[in-house]
């Protein structure tokens, strides 16, 4: 996460950037997240942003609505 005064300043996709990078080169051909679903429009957009699809949502046994998204390394 990010300060929120930090935020909009291009930290976030430096620190996914770097790390989508780091997977890569350990072998990694996909790399998957989980993200609330509700109330959560901002993180969601990021990462759709940065080139990750919407996988699946779905509803955790405790009643959260989450979204996975995956991205392709290859």
């Amino acid at each position: 996460a990010v300060l929120p005064a930090e935020q909009g300043k291009g930290i976030g996709q430096k620190l996914v950037h770097a790390f989508l990078k780091r997977a890569s080169m350990q072998g990694a051909r996909q790399v998957d997240l989980t993200t609330d679903l509700d109330d959560n429009e901002g993180t969601n957009l990021f990462y759709r942003q940065l080139g990750f699809r919407l996988e699946r949502s779905f509803t955790t046994p405790e009643g959260r609505e989450m979204n996975q998204y995956l991205i392709d390394l290859s």
